[in-house]
């Protein structure tokens, strides 16, 4: 460390003279959280009747690379309605229904009179027979259900970059170079994406609905010395400005589906992104630069009981 020893704001070492610092030192922690969109269930047997469970409808949570299941709004359903203060579920039993209910005597999720729109990249023919929108018009509102309540959050990690330590470049008495600002423009990426998704039950153990397996997600990093956001965060609130746009290309669809036996079949469906940003800065900061016209000292010695001392 050094200290001014001239009048004025205090600024940081020139980069070039700069000490190495050990990772722990100085860093970037970088947060960012995951969401899920697009969220479809095709046939679920998990809540029928005979069973010990709230038949039919049940709360369904995910656990993932970047966190576990919590009985919260981690895969948001359509009954009884989208609210932030009570738990929107889904038919676990979507099997006991008449197929196909073409005139919506039956099976009605979420209603007869709403329609949503197929997403972009939405796949209407594929090698699973179980989606049963495959082969015909979408959306088949009285056959799947889907859920119109937007991004849900379901995980997510926290990543510490080692960084310099912040300095003033341009002798104005602002720091505005190292600390977060190296990771300004730098891409981010969770990578070996999974949702195992659970209908959950208590007292007895949750039952495994599917599996979803998804390419890398990324972000790119907007960065000041002291924080980072994504870009695409116009407000810098954390948040990406298109989160709630279920036709955004940021989603993600599943690369493969695994059902509760190992099998290869689309159960449900789900997009996923990184939805959400956040960084600090932690560490020291260089107290001068010289090219600035200060006079750079080093820091003297802790001054101890019985030392004659110089005071600062």
């Amino acid at each position: 460390m050094w200290k001014k020893t001239t009048l004025g704001t205090m600024v940081a070492l020139a980069a070039l003279t700069l000490p190495a610092v050990a990772e722990a030192a100085n860093h970037c922690s970088v947060s960012l959280r995951l969401y899920n969109h697009n969220r479809f269930a095709y046939d679920t047997d998990e809540e029928c009747p005979g069973g010990i469970h709230s038949v039919p409808f049940g709360n369904w949570g995910v656990s993932s690379n970047v966190g576990s299941k919590t009985n919260g709004h981690q895969f948001e359903g359509w009954h009884p309605h989208c609210s932030a203060t009570s738990l929107v579920q889904w038919n676990s039993c979507a099997v006991e229904y008449v197929r196909p209910d073409l005139d919506c005597q039956r099976l009605n999720f979420p209603h007869p009179t709403v329609s949503y729109p197929s997403p972009p990249g939405y796949p209407f023919a594929d090698i699973y027979p179980h989606n049963d929108c495959a082969t015909g018009s979408f959306p088949c509102r009285c056959v799947d259900q889907v859920s119109p309540c937007g991004a849900n959050d379901y995980g997510g990690k926290i990543v510490h970059y080692a960084v310099t330590a912040p300095w003033d470049s341009d002798c104005d008495g602002i720091e505005d170079t190292g600390g977060c600002a190296d990771l300004d423009g730098r891409t981010v990426w969770v990578s070996n994406n999974f949702m195992t998704v659970y209908e959950l039950d208590w007292p007895d153990a949750d039952d495994v609905i599917q599996t979803l397996y998804y390419p890398n997600v990324s972000v790119r990093l907007d960065c000041d010395v002291d924080s980072c956001w994504a870009v695409g965060d116009s407000n810098r609130d954390g948040l990406l400005d298109d989160l709630q746009n279920r036709s955004s290309s940021a989603w993600k669809w599943p690369t493969r589906y695994i059902d509760e036996w190992n099998q290869d079949r689309k159960r449900i469906d789900a997009t996923i992104r990184i939805g959400k940003v956040t960084a600090t800065y932690s560490g020291e900061n260089a107290d001068c630069n010289p090219a600035c016209g200060l006079l750079c000292e080093p820091e003297p010695e802790p001054c101890l009981p019985g030392m004659i001392c110089d005071e600062f």
